[in-house]
């Protein structure tokens, strides 16, 4: 339907902490947690996997960007410690 709202599935909480950046590659979207842990959401199926690696680098927000079908996440803070830190994870 068309110019509305619809319920899908909730993201599951990961150690109790909701505060994720997303990007979107080949239709599965990327939801990245504090915790480094990376949950997928496939629209097609209307579910969530844990399905990629940790992050090498813990970190809460940073920021997230998708570019030739490789999710990158660069930046944010760790406790008080701000990070210069760029990662990326190809599918």
């Amino acid at each position: 339907v068309s110019n509305s709202w619809a319920s899908k599935a909730s993201l599951p909480l990961i150690g109790g902490d909701v505060r994720v950046e997303v990007g979107t590659i080949n239709g599965i979207i990327y939801a990245v947690n504090s915790g480094a842990l990376t949950q997928t959401y496939d629209p097609g199926t209307d579910s969530w996997a844990s399905t990629t690696p940790a992050m090498p680098t813990l970190r809460n927000f940073s920021s997230v960007e998708v570019l030739n079908g490789s999710l990158y996440v660069v930046g944010g803070i760790w406790f008080s410690n701000g990070l210069a830190t760029l990662e990326s994870y190809t599918p």
